[in-house]
């Protein structure tokens, strides 16, 4: 996580930092990111950027935590609009989720690529149980807070690595879309007869 001095930016330069950084994000491998460019886009002294973080760990964390807290709030969104069906708001926000910019596409590409590649991130910042309040769980056989965790964790999962086919144009939207929908039905159905 970024240090205090960071934290106690102002709204308009803590922006300005956080943009530059996912700037930087979206034109090459998270891992392989350069400070330079950061402070040159944000218009900060690299000696600031050090104060505003202590290593490039701290770095990938923070915009990690912030691009799950506002994905969380999508989510929260849809499925509020969606009367609390877990399914047609999974898909919905897959849906949402292609419709990027190309730097906010590649952004998005990177961090899939990066948590495929470098799974040493765990999903620290999200906490699943935010959610729970909002999802309809009338028809959902679901037993425990572990249980709902696990399968918010599947269906997560499953709206990463279809979008990441997608914009990787593995497949076509309508081909990634119905893969989408068989892994749902599979996951609704259960496996066992």
């Amino acid at each position: 996580m970024p240090t205090q001095t960071f934290d106690n930016l102002n709204e308009v330069k803590k922006k300005r930092v956080t943009d530059a950084i996912k700037k930087e994000f979206a034109s090459k491998s998270i891992i392989d990111y350069s400070v330079k460019n950061i402070v040159e886009n944000a218009k900060i002294a690299r000696g600031s950027f050090y104060q505003y973080f202590t290593t490039k760990e701290e770095v990938i964390d923070y915009i990690l935590g912030e691009e799950y807290r506002n994905e969380i709030e999508k989510i929260k969104e849809i499925l509020i609009k969606n009367n609390g069906d877990l399914f047609k708001a999974s898909t919905e926000y897959l849906i949402l989720s292609l419709e990027l910019s190309e730097e906010e596409t590649q952004f998005n590409i990177n961090i899939v690529e990066y948590l495929k590649d470098y799974a040493i991130y765990k999903i620290k910042y999200i906490d699943l149980r935010l959610l729970k309040e909002y999802i309809n769980w009338d028809n959902i056989n679901i037993a425990s807070d572990e249980e709902y965790c696990a399968t918010l964790s599947i269906i997560i999962s499953l709206i990463c690595i279809t979008r990441l086919y997608i914009l990787r144009k593995i497949y076509s939207k309508e081909e990634g879309l119905k893969s989408f929908h068989l892994q749902l039905d599979i996951l609704k159905r259960g496996l066992l007869k």
